[in-house]
């Protein structure tokens, strides 16, 4: 085992290269993860892939960057972009690298309705950007002017660039006073201390196994059988089937399970390649988990790996009562207004988050995404078509109980403006759960009132054209409550 304090050295390093980073992640040049920063559970397994197919293909170089959104190629949705880059930790003559670095650069999302991935948006494979030091404007141009290129895309990308260069430069500078030696065999002793830490951790879970069913709202059916004993756990989807519109990558799959397990932690486990090895997940290519090209991945990657956190924790809960929590609302209520000027808006709605043993749950709180804070009302409306006549928790959408789950959001918007509708809720049949006599939450609804006609409810998924003075009521749902009511309770 490495000592105590070469392991803090390593945590206080990559504290403070990568405090100001929202996502990022610094691995071995083959793809183990040696520290991990993420936004969105998919991102858990999705960043070590990312480097594991970038290195296969390009070996890169010390100080070369490449870039990828592909999903089956370790991203997450279309907008999101990974750049890595090349790391040699002593400055080998030959620039071979030992270590790499990824880094996320967000666009703005755009939700389309199809069965094709590549109609979501311009889908990049792991392509070389900058080599010896040259960045290949041709490659960045030709990119850029792809009809589905997001919106500010080249200037994203090149301040990711400079961004990226900089955290390789003061990773060398930081590793000069740190003096750590990222040798091969280090490296195994430091995912050593962490593996045994988990394999304590699930070591304090009832060993069994346990069978569980979910349906979607779309009919489909997510399977699993999980299975702990003393030093890992199989989260086991044969069975599972295909789904009409929530398609996750099997690196999502895995983050989702990941992110789901080591929440019920009391203490903060590093997320490095020690955890994965006490953890398998075995998904059937072609299932809702381990989706094949060209299936769309969006909202695979945004509601459906919250709704798999979701059912993880049911299923673990199920197999032991000791870790039975209330459920948070897993969709993120997205939706589009695209207007006939180009105009582009897009929003989430959080859902609640559910109750615990000891607190009411957070209004309007995604517990399984690190977003990012939102323009105002006013400058939205600056900017867009719309009026938003009101934004507020939603009333009684919490369940009740002794501690009551947090409430969902409510938006009304009037477009002024002719757009298209585009919106997207994907969620169980089953509403969010209460526990121990604490009742289920309200699930996510979406509404439309008509100019001079009555209010009407709309399917969970789906697209239409609205006049000026239409009204959309986006509605989140709420979180589980938890607890009786009765004052002997607990």
């Amino acid at each position: 085992m490495i000592s105590t304090y070469k392991y803090e050295q390593i945590q206080l390093l990559n504290h403070l290269l990568f405090k100001n980073e929202k996502v990022t992640t610094l691995t071995t040049y083959d793809g183990m993860p040696i520290y991990l920063k993420y936004q969105n559970l998919a991102e858990i397994g999705s960043l070590p892939m990312v480097v594991q197919t970038t290195h296969q293909y390009l070996q890169l170089m010390d100080g070369d960057v490449a870039i990828t959104n592909d999903p089956y190629s370790g991203g997450t949705i279309l907008s999101n972009l990974y750049l890595s880059i090349g790391i040699s930790s002593e400055q080998k003559k030959n620039r071979q690298v030992d270590l790499l670095i990824v880094k996320k650069v967000s666009l703005k999302p755009r939700i389309v309705l199809g069965d094709n991935i590549d109609n979501e948006g311009i889908r990049i494979p792991p392509t070389p950007l900058v080599v010896n030091g040259k960045l290949n404007t041709d490659i960045l141009s030709a990119m850029a002017q792809h009809p589905l290129a997001p919106a500010g895309f080249e200037q994203a990308l090149r301040a990711g660039i400079d961004d990226i260069k900089k955290l390789r430069e003061d990773f060398l500078k930081m590793n000069e006073v740190f003096e750590i030696e990222w040798s091969r065999s280090f490296i195994k002793e430091y995912f050593k201390d962490s593996q045994e830490a988990m394999k304590k951790f699930i070591g304090q879970f009832r060993s069994g196994e346990q069978l569980a069913e979910l349906e979607l709202n779309d009919g489909s059916q997510l399977k699993l059988s999980i299975e702990v004993s003393d030093e890992n756990i199989i989260f086991d989807f044969s069975g599972c089937e295909n789904s009409r519109s929530v398609h996750l990558t099997h690196a999502a799959a895995l983050g989702g399970c990941t992110g789901a397990l080591i929440s019920l932690s009391e203490k903060k486990l590093p997320i490095n390649q020690g955890i994965f090895q006490c953890i398998q997940v075995i998904a059937p290519e072609g299932s809702l988990v381990h989706a094949k090209y060209p299936n769309p991945v969006y909202f695979g990657m945004t509601d459906g790996v919250t709704l798999l956190a979701n059912f993880v924790l049911k299923a673990i809960g199920n197999l032991d009562k000791s870790k039975r929590f209330p459920l948070s609302g897993s969709s993120s209520c997205s939706f589009n207004l695209d207007f006939q000027n180009g105009v582009h808006f897009f929003e989430t709605l959080e859902p609640g988050s559910a109750a615990s043993r000891f607190k009411n749950g957070y209004d309007g709180l995604n517990i399984w995404q690190r977003s990012h804070l939102e323009p105002s009302i006013e400058e939205i409306e600056r900017r867009f078509p719309i009026s938003i006549d009101s934004c507020s928790y939603r009333p009684h959408s919490g369940g009740d109980g002794r501690y009551i789950g947090g409430r969902g959001v409510v938006k009304s918007i009037t477009v002024k403006e002719k757009c298209k509708f585009t919106w997207s809720i994907n969620e169980p049949n089953e509403k969010p759960l209460g526990m121990m006599g604490g009742k289920d939450a309200q699930n996510a609804d979406v509404l439309i009132i008509r100019k001079g006609k009555e209010k009407e409810a709309l399917a969970k998924i789906g697209s239409l054209e609205l006049n000026a003075e239409d009204r959309v009521i986006i509605q989140s749902a709420g979180g589980g409550g938890f607890g009786d009511n009765s004052e002997d309770f607990l």
